[in-house]
């Protein structure tokens, strides 16, 4: 897993690849807990690299959420492939998290 992270207009947009599984859970829960701890306004998720996410991923990304929401920080997963659409459809988790099609169609809507 690597992680990317730019700032552009307040948003922290943080771009993923791999698999989000064992120690890549690890990568991106360092990334985006640093972000959520130095006040960062909103981070967009881009998971369109992402080809896999295990349980424990999503557990990761559910304890983001919720610590984006006790901070006030706005925080959406953008760019999903059909295939991790598709799961968190399944799962209901796209009626817990904000998605979007691309980062600069969530930052409009903001």
């Amino acid at each position: 897993m690597t992680c990317e992270v730019q700032l552009a207009d307040d948003v922290h947009q943080v771009t993923l690849v791999g698999s989000l599984c064992d120690e890549g859970i690890d990568t991106a829960r360092t990334v985006l807990c640093d972000l959520v701890q130095n006040e960062a306004k909103s981070i967009a998720a881009h998971m369109g690299g992402v080809e896999y996410v295990s349980s424990s991923g999503i557990g990761m990304l559910v304890s983001i959420l919720k610590r984006c929401h006790q901070s006030k920080v706005n925080f959406a997963l953008c760019g999903l492939t059909e295939d991790i659409h598709e799961l968190f459809a399944l799962t209901q988790l796209d009626q817990v998290f904000t998605i979007a099609p691309d980062i600069e169609a969530w930052k409009r809507s903001l």
